[in-house]
């Protein structure tokens, strides 16, 4: 079953920003020794979950290739490889992240379950997402 790449790319943006906007999630990926860098680190990223729509598709693609490694699609979810330590190139007064091995790649999954429209199959995502476009898709 093939879903659209337009349509991976919307999900994976999406939950990406779910997870920047979440402190917990930035913490415990960065785990600074400097308690302020970490601050204004969780601050940055909420700050780009939150303006993202704003940002030039130029800049999402960007921070979103520097951030994953690899997408791999299943047939019931997505998973995304991606690199939290990568963050702090987000913020440039955050020195390279130590402790942290650049390699450390954590996985973000998003389920998937098929529902029949008609004869398409329309791949949703498990539980409510926030950023998902109320207007339909065309196309």
């Amino acid at each position: 079953m093939r879903i659209p790449a337009a349509e991976v790319e919307q999900l994976v943006t999406s939950r990406v920003r779910q997870w920047l906007l979440d402190p917990g999630n930035i913490y415990q990926a960065t785990r600074l020794s400097d308690p302020s860098t970490q601050l204004r680190l969780i601050a940055r990223a909420a700050e780009i979950g939150k303006t993202w729509p704003e940002l030039p598709a130029t800049r999402q693609r960007a921070f979103l290739s520097a951030l994953i490694e690899r997408i791999e699609a299943g047939a019931d979810q997505i998973d995304i490889h991606f690199r939290p330590t990568r963050l702090a190139l987000l913020d440039v007064a955050a020195t390279p992240l130590r402790g942290a091995t650049d390699d450390e790649i954590q996985i973000l999954s998003i389920p998937l379950r098929p529902r029949r429209s008609g004869r398409e199959i329309r791949m949703l995502i498990d539980g409510t997402d926030p950023f998902a476009a109320a207007k339909p898709m065309h196309g």
